[in-house]
């Protein structure tokens, strides 16, 4: 069941938002040509501000990167476990049953923002999901019961969380 709006319903709000959302995605460009222009930046950067030829720049980075690959493969691991066992029959069982305890929308942003804040003492990868999923369970019983909150908000509280 998906608690995101069809693109026919939605506020008055969202409906005059749309336009310049189109406008947006169509002229931003995505996150990858900004690492691209963002690495040619400081390349030059590098080039004229510390006298190093092309070369020595471009292994430079490489063997900057190449460091970072058993750090990148070390969080990579976090989320993907942190997800999996977000996903395993108990946890979800659990998630289900604490998304019935808040009564309210005014009471479903706390109540989500502590759920993953304590995912999050246990690890920071779990937290990071939790708080994702918890969201959706809320938001999800909240429709059952007939009282409105707002989504993106509930998110929110989940990445909130995260903080801890």
């Amino acid at each position: 069941m998906s608690t995101a709006p069809s693109k026919r319903s939605g506020t008055a709000a969202s409906r005059a938002m749309r336009p310049v959302n189109n406008l947006v995605e169509k002229f931003i460009p995505s996150a990858l040509v900004f690492a691209i222009v963002l690495t040619f930046i400081v390349a030059l950067m590098a080039f004229f501000a510390t006298g190093s030829g092309p070369v020595l720049i471009v292994q430079s980075w490489g063997d900057g990167l190449a460091g970072l690959l058993s750090f990148m493969t070390q969080m990579a691991l976090v989320l993907m476990l942190g997800f999996m066992l977000a996903n395993t029959r108990p946890v979800r069982k659990l998630l289900r049953a604490l998304s019935s305890l808040p009564k309210s929308a005014l009471s479903s942003y706390p109540f989500v923002f502590i759920v993953s804040a304590v995912a999050s003492l246990i690890t920071w990868g779990l937290g990071l999901v939790v708080g994702g999923l918890l969201a959706r369970e809320i938001a999800a019983k909240a429709r059952e019961r007939g009282y409105r909150v707002h989504f993106p908000m509930l998110v929110a509280s989940g990445f909130a969380g995260f903080v801890i």
